[in-house]
């Protein structure tokens, strides 16, 4: 049987309190919960603040992990 590996850039809007591991985690279950899905990996997360003058909000990345 194949398998295929996907890459998603997911873009959420959470507050400046909330720990990243938290969203990840969570996201990392419901990925899970799709029949077939055998492992979920994390390999990059950029956070900026939105900047509201800027089209969509975005002023560009501030701090890298």
């Amino acid at each position: 049987m194949p398998r295929t590996d996907l890459y998603f850039k997911v873009e959420l809007e959470h507050s400046a309190g909330e720990p990243l591991e938290r969203l990840v985690a969570d996201i990392d279950r419901q990925i899970r919960k799709v029949h077939g899905v055998r492992h979920v990996e994390l390999s990059n997360a950029v956070t900026w603040q939105a900047d509201p003058a800027q089209p969509g909000g975005a002023a560009g990345p501030k701090t890298c992990r």
